[in-house]
């Protein structure tokens, strides 16, 4: 039982440690958010359907969405006869 606290309580400080703005202050200054252009320099883009970035350093791909009130169909599999 108090493994399971304090497991708790880890994991509950490691968030609040994670969230924007976690110890600072009342007075500090919000950072400005980077453009699509700063945060993907250096990336390969692969254009296509939807614009993606490719970091090599990290091994991440970045999914552009530009459009934000519009359907898509997105299906997990194909139709059967």
């Amino acid at each position: 039982m108090l493994k399971t606290i304090l497991v708790s309580l880890l994991l509950l400080g490691s968030l609040h440690a994670q969230q924007p703005g976690a110890g600072r202050g009342a007075g500090a200054v919000a950072q400005r958010t980077h453009t699509i252009d700063e945060r993907t320099a250096g990336m390969q883009m692969l254009d296509g359907f939807f614009m993606l970035y490719w970091d090599v350093r990290t091994g991440n791909l970045w999914l552009v969405i530009t459009i934000f009130a519009s359907d898509f169909n997105d299906s997990s599999g194909l139709a059967a006869w």
